[in-house]
């Protein structure tokens, strides 16, 4: 069993994570990079 389990995770990571990170990444970037700006920004201008 830990053998089939020592074959599979690379092979799972290896089509998962680029497919996960392709489809991912530019929505997170899109929806938090404005909000953190939005929140972040006049704050460290103010401070």
């Amino acid at each position: 069993m830990k053998n089939k389990t020592r074959s599979c995770v690379p092979a799972f990571l290896r089509s998962c994570v680029p497919a996960f990170l392709r489809s991912c990444v530019p929505a997170f970037l899109r929806s938090c990079v404005p909000a953190f700006l939005r929140s972040c920004v006049p704050a460290f201008l103010r401070s």
